[in-house]
């Protein structure tokens, strides 16, 4: 998924689970066979930086699935979402406008240098369109990479 506004951007996929030759014990949930790996490209403010973590699990897709589906549905007007790990997280919550949106992304390039504070968010006002492809988005990352 990219994400653009003026010189700026940010695009991220997830690549795999972390450990994707892990076969899940079969007893309860398997932590280590459902980690994701996301992967980021970004340039905010002139600033570049590329990059990978292992900063969601396949439960947190499905959080973010249900997020998204209710706050289109009206049954949630704002919420916020950070995985496990302190890499990614975003936010959405309604403008005054009608049709608005005001998304909050944040990715720490950890892997690649950037030290947590030089880490910026990226925010833009997206419409009900852009909306339903961030929903359609993580969908279809929870259909690639669904609970082992």
């Amino acid at each position: 998924m990219r994400w653009e506004q003026g010189a700026d951007f940010m695009e991220w996929e997830v690549t795999g689970y972390e450990f994707p030759d892990r076969i899940p014990s079969g007893e309860g949930f398997d932590d280590d066979a459902n980690w994701l790996v996301l992967s980021c490209r970004k340039s905010i403010g002139g600033r570049w930086q590329e990059g990978r973590a292992a900063c969601l699990q396949t439960v947190d897709v499905e959080r973010v699935v249900r997020l998204l589906t209710e706050y289109q549905d009206g049954r949630v007007h704002a919420f916020s979402f950070g995985g496990p790990e302190p890499n990614f997280y975003l936010r959405l919550k309604r403008t005054q406008s009608p049709n608005r949106h005001r998304l909050t992304l944040f990715f720490w390039n950890e892997s690649g240098g950037e030290s947590y504070g030089a880490a910026k968010e990226w925010v833009k006002i997206i419409d009900n369109g852009e909306l339903e492809a961030l929903r359609l988005f993580w969908r279809q990352v929870q259909t690639d990479f669904p609970v082992r």
